[in-house]
């Protein structure tokens, strides 16, 4: 977890994520690689137009839920760590969040290569922000 203040909010790569290079909130970067149902699990290389669609549902707090998102993927020429997700609730500096203003959510993913879309077993349950003062951005990542 990453608790800037009137600093920009950078993904895994260390580039910058939105507009907004003078951010107060949390935020917290994450990273995933598609792979098969084998176990030991193998990561799935080759394909260069995979879609990776991500969903968010009850969602409870301040603000309003994320917006479902879609990104082309590239298998070939970035084997780790295929995509990058940054979860954040900020706010622009001087403004920072105040006392129990925080957000939960779940958010679930699905993979869509040659014309056919497949749920992920992947779940992630989200709760970032502002608890009784004390600044969270936990994520409970499920299988199933």
């Amino acid at each position: 977890m990453v608790t800037p203040v009137n600093q920009p909010i950078l993904n895994a790569a260390g580039q910058q994520v939105g507009t907004d290079s003078n951010a107060c909130g949390v935020y917290r970067n994450l990273g995933y690689s598609v792979v098969d149902q084998e176990t030991p699990a193998v990561v799935i290389q080759g394909p260069s137009d995979v879609a990776i669609g991500e969903t968010f549902s009850g969602f409870t707090g301040t603000g309003s839920a994320p917006s479902p998102l879609t990104l082309t993927i590239d298998l070939v020429n970035s084997p780790q760590a295929d995509l990058l997700d940054t979860t954040s609730l900020a706010h622009k500096y001087p403004t920072c969040l105040a006392t129990n203003e925080n957000q939960s959510f779940t958010q679930a993913f699905s993979l869509t290569y040659g014309g056919k879309t497949f749920p992920l077993s992947l779940t992630n349950s989200i709760s970032m922000g502002s608890f009784d003062g004390a600044l969270a951005d936990n994520v409970t990542i499920k299988t199933h």
